[in-house]
């Protein structure tokens, strides 16, 4: 027996599938699993056989959905003949996923694997079930929203101080008044040493520092430390500005957490304060200048000017606030995300009972926990992409990308979800359409993002139909769908950071889940505008809605 004959021997006994096919697009080898993974018949495994036949047989039993079954073959023979690299999941009508990578082959042919990955993906679509049932719960009613919010805080205090407190300075003290968590904000608003911030520091240690640098001002430093620990050690909530020596005004919001302590969140609002005192003297000089003489009328004109200086720089001020939130967001990706990836991952290993089974109540509650930490995170990623953008800190890589292949990737990705949803898909991207100058992730990201929104919101039965065309100074990309529509008046809203339309022809749609968090329509908008390009969206309620990309011109033949 030859070393080729041993070869081809010994691939049938991996578990993935192997076939190689040549310049003439005709079988040279397969292996067994091959042939199982694809349910084909001996004579389609046969050297010689081409994969015109394979196509034919595929698109006969339903391979490829619905259509002419000639366009079909003819289709992915005319893409076979391209020889380029590919990767793409393929749903069969049995229910099984292959994963399939396809490697060119030096003068032509390739040689393909395939994976069974169907066990992976019912996971994968398991947890985006999970995700889509959580965020369904964001839009609720205030009122579910309210009790949604009551049953997550006594299932997970924890996550609550954690998250919904790092945009300020945070303290979580326990019973004991010892430190557990805190965050460099605080230090930073405090002008805390690190090893006052260490877990297991008493608060007695932080009070007797303040003390000491004149913090609380004149008086016995044993007897100022011992006054704030014994307001402390009563647990009430409480809310007051300190001025500091340094002439900074910090706020301190003080809030018990049954069961385990009390957080405390801490603000500079130096500038606000400064701000408000300014306001309040322009209007008590203007008020003590109504009723004087002709005198009166020109210090009245002159002071009201400067109340005008003063409200332009409060006004500039809160815009630089509003940037430096902005920025601060954009550079606090790592802060925000390392404590929700914790707690998603700490949750996991308690559902996967790597410490011990859990009864059914904890159960409950360590998925809850999972699903809020999930819902979160994606949250937050969204929030940061806007805020990078926001604050020019999001700059595009543009390469020279082909978009069939883009439309292609982001298709098989989206499929599941339409076939889920009932809604058909569809696809006509020009051969003939030249290279797209764009940066390939944020590309990807428009498209998904996109095709998420419409099968979303197109009721099952539906169609989605996405298409590419060159206009002269432009490559335009469209989504279609059949799906509700909105009025003009809602694109508007649509288009803003969490803005989302609701009235009754949605409430179907609400019922099964299709919700989201009004971020990806204004990332959409934002992405493309950094390319120099501009969303366009058309739609008519009860007739569907079209989005547009329009990318300028720059793209290389």
């Amino acid at each position: 027996m030859g070393h080729a004959d041993l070869l081809l021997q010994g691939l049938d006994y991996l578990n993935q599938g192997i076939s190689v096919f040549d310049r003439e697009l005709r079988l040279v080898a397969c292996n067994r699993r091959y042939a199982e993974l694809y349910d084909f018949p001996d004579e389609l495994c046969r050297p010689g056989t081409s994969v015109e036949a394979i196509y034919r047989y595929n698109a006969t039993r339903g391979e490829y959905g619905p259509g002419d079954i000639e366009q079909q073959v003819q289709e992915r023979v005319e893409l076979a003949r391209r020889f380029l690299p590919h990767r793409l999941e393929r749903l069969r009508t049995n229910g099984i996923v292959l994963d399939i990578r396809g490697t060119p082959l030096p003068g032509g042919g390739w040689v393909t694997t395939y994976t069974d990955i169907t066990e992976r993906r019912r996971v994968e679509d398991a947890l985006r079930q999970a995700r889509d049932e959580l965020e369904s719960t964001v839009v609720r009613r205030t009122q579910d929203l309210a009790q949604r919010e009551a049953e997550l805080l006594r299932q997970n205090r924890m996550l609550d101080v954690i998250v919904n407190n790092m945009s300020h300075g945070i303290s979580l003290f326990d019973q004991n008044l010892d430190l557990v968590l805190c965050n460099k904000r605080m230090m930073d608003i405090l002008d805390l040493p690190e090893e006052l911030m260490r877990p297991g520091t008493p608060i007695a240690a932080q009070y007797r520092y303040n003390a000491e640098r004149g913090e609380y001002g004149p008086g016995d430093i044993g007897e100022l430390v011992a006054q704030r620990v014994q307001l402390a050690r009563r647990f009430e909530a409480h809310r007051l500005q300190r001025v500091r020596p340094d002439g900074r005004v910090i706020e301190v919001i003080g809030s018990p957490v049954p069961g385990i302590g009390f957080v405390t969140t801490y603000s500079d609002i130096t500038e606000l304060r400064r701000a408000q005192d300014q306001l309040r003297d322009v209007a008590e000089s203007l008020e003590r200048r109504v009723g004087e003489r002709t005198e009166a009328l020109t210090r009245e004109v002159d002071e009201r000017r400067r109340a005008e200086r003063e409200l332009r720089r409060a006004k500039e001020m809160a815009e630089v606030a509003n940037r430096a939130k902005s920025t601060f967001l954009a550079n606090m990706s790592h802060e925000f995300r390392t404590p929700l990836n914790a707690i998603i991952g700490f949750s996991e290993m308690l559902n996967a009972r790597y410490f011990g089974d859990l009864n059914e109540k904890q159960q409950s509650y360590v998925e809850d926990i999972h699903k809020s930490g999930r819902h979160l995170l994606q949250l937050i990623n969204d929030v940061l992409d806007l805020a990078k953008i926001e604050a020019g800190k999001m700059d595009p890589h543009p390469t020279p990308l082909e978009v069939d292949n883009a439309v292609a990737d982001c298709l098989d990705l989206i499929r599941p979800d339409a076939s889920k949803a009932g809604v058909t898909l569809s696809a006509e991207v020009p051969q003939t359409l030249p290279l797209l100058l764009a940066d390939e992730r944020m590309l990807r990201q428009m498209l998904l993002n996109l095709l998420s929104n419409a099968v979303k919101f197109t009721p099952p039965g539906g169609r989605i139909h996405l298409s590419a065309q060159e206009l002269p100074g432009q490559i335009r990309i469209s989504v279609a769908d059949s799906g509700i529509g909105m009025a003009p008046e809602d694109i508007k809203i649509a288009l803003e950071p969490f803005g989302q339309v609701y009235d009754g022809a949605r409430s179907g749609l609400l019922s099964r889940g299709q919700t989201g968090t009004g971020l990806g329509l204004p990332l959409v908008k934002s992405l493309i505008e950094l390319h120099g390009g501009r969303l366009e969206i058309e739609s008519r309620k009860g007739e569907g809605t079209t989005a547009i990309l329009a990318f300028p011109t720059g793209s290389a033949r």
